[in-house]
């Protein structure tokens, strides 16, 4: 999740970020499956709850991208050339970096990062029965699925499972 905020939220500054990101999630994944394929004797029994909440989390990331986008993109010192110059060293030198409405190229961020923002505080005020209702969500339909898959302890050996144990007392 840190990889892809830190991507999201610098990827338009510094575009090397992206695939970078890919690269790191790509790794992390090989790397947490081949560990589980070598330290599992059967895949344990696990439910969704930690991937919606992941993803909960995750839908913010690309508000992130769209207003730190906008900031950088509106940059007057490095666009337009402009400079709040200081009349003695004990100043701070002002940015003239405000928000300002007019249509330049960071225009485009500013809008879809207003939109975006505006759904998600949607999704926040309004329940999700409602939305479910009105047909801007997921089907919450909860499958049964009965693979007969064993739970978390009897799928590890049993030196791995002692010592997870161990490590809880």
């Amino acid at each position: 999740m840190n990889i892809t905020f830190l991507a999201m939220l610098y990827g338009l500054s510094m575009p090397i970020m992206f695939p970078m990101a890919a690269i790191i999630i790509s790794n992390q994944r090989l790397a947490e499956r081949s560990q589980v394929t070598y330290t599992m004797r059967q895949p344990p029994a696990m439910d969704n709850l930690l991937s919606k909440s992941v993803l909960g989390i995750l839908k913010y990331a690309p508000l992130c991208m769209l207003f730190n986008g906008f900031w950088l993109l509106d940059n007057k010192q490095f666009f337009e050339n402009v400079w709040g110059y200081k009349n003695k060293t004990t100043e701070f030198m002002k940015s003239q970096h405000f928000v300002a409405i007019k249509v330049n190229q960071s225009s485009p961020l500013l809008l879809a990062g207003c939109l975006c923002a505006i759904v998600c505080m949607i999704q926040v005020i309004v329940s999700e029965e409602t939305l479910q209702r009105m047909g801007f969500t997921m089907a919450m339909d909860s499958l049964d699925v009965d693979e007969d898959l064993p739970n978390f302890f009897e799928a590890l050996p049993v030196s791995e499972a002692t010592r997870i144990l161990a490590e809880n007392d």
